[in-house]
């Protein structure tokens, strides 16, 4: 099985069992965009089995480049913005290789999606938190409208346009049900 696909399905298993919320739209425009510095660098998670190198790119945007504990690679360009006093970013797959390792019509069957991360610095550990698929789904079971999106296997895909994920997200940022998928990367020394 090749290395993306393998990403690919650990991120939708991750999704089916109830880790994330994907978006169809970005979180932030070019435009939007920020330099965030203090995330320049590589990390650990999980006592050294996985590490996240984000590097500065082009237009404020960053590559980051994710290896799991089976040493497999994924590479993401990451947009970085600013909600109220909240640091987000929105990822979204970019390999170069990825065409060359899985055949046209499962190319089709993939969904390009963003992934909206609130993110925390405190010195040498890097806080990125998600969106809690049973809280959203708690949340649009009482107000369907709360947030255009389609529900896919009882989970929700988001399809709200960029001012309107910007609203939501700020709305939310500071609830700790909303954001509660955690993971700790500590900067590799």
């Amino acid at each position: 099985m090749k290395t993306t696909f393998k990403v690919l399905i650990l991120i939708s298993t991750c999704w089916l069992a109830g880790c994330v919320i994907p978006s169809l739209n970005p979180l932030f425009t070019e435009r939007q965009s920020i330099t965030y510095p203090a995330i320049v660098g590589s990390w650990t998670q999980d006592d050294g089995k996985q590490t996240w190198t984000f590097a500065a790119s082009t237009n404020n945007t960053y590559k980051v480049t994710q290896t799991d504990e089976d040493h497999h690679v994924a590479i993401f360009d990451v947009r970085i913005g600013k909600l109220g006093t909240n640091i987000f970013f929105d990822s979204f797959i970019d390999d170069p290789k990825f065409e060359d390792r899985i055949n046209n019509l499962a190319i089709l069957h993939l969904a390009g999606v963003h992934l909206i991360t609130k993110v925390s610095n405190d010195g040498d550990a890097l806080h990125l938190t998600w969106l809690d698929v049973e809280w959203m789904n708690g949340e649009l079971k009482k107000n369907p409208k709360l947030i255009p999106h389609v529900m896919q296997s009882e989970r929700a895909i988001l399809t709200a346009s960029t001012e309107e994920l910007q609203k939501f997200v700020t709305q939310y940022a500071a609830d700790t049900n909303a954001f509660k998928n955690e993971i700790k990367l500590m900067r590799k020394k």
